[in-house]
């Protein structure tokens, strides 16, 4: 089967951030289970130094943005537009313009499937649409933006106001494309809810996400607290600065010798001020490997509120055998289908949360129970090989009735999401 692929990042070993940890998984199943795939990005500056680091078995086209000679009228409204996407990897028009300047729509015509990874690229179903494209279209949705993106407005005063006016233009973009797909995949069954709620009726598939086996043997330090993620992420950084100051100070309050260690790519200088003015916090950045990280802290916490997508740390911190305590939204997808004694505790209350941060560090033997069941289910629960391979079958109906009986406005059918 031949996949187009059309994402904001250019994969690699060792990318910081689990959505291209994702992709370049994703991709790589894609072609061990005998399909070919080419992967079009944008041609930013930072992707441009990241394709000599780009697998040898990915076929990768890239077509460096233009910005020169751009009319002063061209130049404000990418200026809006940029203003505009409030939802990471927040996408420029010239990144949009670049991924067209590729080939896309006549690569895609000579496609089996498309695939448009991130919400941010859903849009690209609808171009396709209109550009008579008849190929079966497959949005993966890592985060679906269509009821955060307010929630994602990050400025204040006019900027804030600007923010909260333009955000409508990031749903709709994102809807239309959902709408002109083929099927939809996301991480959750809360995710599928909100497309659901939003009136799209494309048919829905739940994947699993990829997970590191743990190596070795485990070294666990006593006190240490671990958060992992992209460090540069606002949503990451609002959560944390949350946790150091409403619950981290009271965990010390609590306990002696704990440590936080925040690992992650670009920490904010926002960030590494509050870190520093806090005792008992390290900021640590750009790491070839979590897993040492995972394998040595003592628990694990997900101080997060921007829902959308699943937040593979959580899923990821289990199976490495880690006590979680976390928020609500951040173990959506986990906590309505893990059993009791997989977590070590979920709260929004920062009191509470610092209660469960401070009783998993003193109650060693009964945190050590709790990773070792969040371990085995997570094991158990999680095949990543399992249902990309499911997913590669439902292709394969949409390009048998493409062949026979597609017609320009995407597929209907039945829903194929499954139990796990």
């Amino acid at each position: 089967m031949k996949i187009l692929a059309a994402a904001p990042y250019v994969p690699y070993e060792g990318i910081p951030h689990a959505g291209g940890s994702y992709l370049l998984r994703h991709l790589q199943e894609l072609i061990r289970l005998g399909s070919s795939v080419t992967l079009i990005a944008p041609g930013t500056p930072e992707q441009l130094l990241n394709v000599p680091l780009a697998p040898d078995w990915l076929d990768l086209v890239i077509e460096p943005n233009v910005v020169v000679d751009r009319s002063r009228m061209r130049w404000v409204r990418d200026a809006i537009y940029r203003r505009a996407m409030n939802s990471p990897p927040a996408p420029s028009a010239e990144n949009l313009r670049s991924i067209l300047a590729a080939g896309f729509v006549e690569r895609a015509r000579e496609a089996d499937i498309v695939e448009l990874h991130w919400a941010e690229y859903a849009r690209f179903a609808s171009v396709l649409r209109r550009a008579k494209v008849k190929t079966p279209v497959c949005v993966v949705e890592h985060d679906v933006d269509l009821e955060a993106a307010v929630r994602r407005v990050r400025a204040t005063g006019y900027r804030r106001a600007l923010g909260l006016l333009t955000a409508p233009i990031a749903r709709r973009h994102e809807r239309r494309g959902l709408i002109h797909a083929s099927i939809i995949v996301v991480f959750t069954r809360a995710d599928q809810q909100v497309v659901r709620r939003a009136g799209v009726k494309t048919p829905v598939q739940l994947i699993d996400p990829w997970l590191e086996e743990p190596l070795g043997q485990e070294s666990r330090k006593p006190g240490r607290v671990l958060f992992t993620g992209a460090l540069w992420r606002r949503e990451n950084e609002d959560g944390l600065i949350w946790f150091l100051e409403q619950v981290w100070l009271q965990v010390c309050a609590a306990t002696e010798d704990a440590t936080l260690i925040l690992v992650g790519a670009s920490p904010s200088e926002r960030l590494k001020a509050a870190a520093r003015a806090i005792s008992g916090v390290e900021v640590v950045a750009d790491v070839p490997s979590l897993l040492p990280y995972y394998q040595s802290a003592s628990a694990f916490v997900a101080p997060l509120f921007v829902p959308g997508g699943l937040k593979f740390k959580v899923p990821q911190a289990m199976l490495c055998g880690l006590p979680v305590i976390a928020t609500t939204i951040a173990v959506e997808g986990v906590a309505e289908v893990a059993p009791a004694g997989t977590l070590w505790a979920v709260t929004d209350d920062p009191q509470e949360m610092a209660a469960g941060v401070a009783a998993a560090l003193k109650n060693e033997a009964a945190a050590s129970e709790v990773g070792r069941n969040a371990a085995a289910w997570a094991r158990e629960h999680y095949s990543f090989a399992r249902s990309v391979a499911r997913l590669l079958d439902v292709y394969e109906s949409l390009v048998q009735e493409s062949n026979s009986s597609l017609g320009g406005a995407g597929i209907t059918g039945k829903d194929p999401m499954q139990e796990r």
